[in-house]
């Protein structure tokens, strides 16, 4: 079953390019490099949960909103 668009994963790059971060601006947000988002983008490295958290802020997302943030991490860990 197909899952809908309320519970699909959010992809964190397509959030990111949405609202117009660069890569750099959220790795410097972070305190992180710019090569660690990219991992978490493409699914080859999981932020912790208060990276997750500080993505969310970053971000303005609703509880709900970051729960699909954290699912496309948890699917790709």
């Amino acid at each position: 079953m197909p899952k809908n668009e309320l519970t699909k994963p959010i992809e964190p790059r397509a959030l990111r390019e949405s609202l117009g971060y660069s890569r750099n601006h959220i790795a410097n947000a972070l305190s992180v490099a710019s090569s660690t988002v990219a991992g978490w983008e493409n699914g080859h490295r999981t932020p912790s949960a208060s990276q997750v958290a500080r993505l969310a802020e970053i971000y303005s997302l609703s509880p709900e909103q970051a729960g699909r943030l954290l699912a496309f991490f948890a699917e790709a860990a």
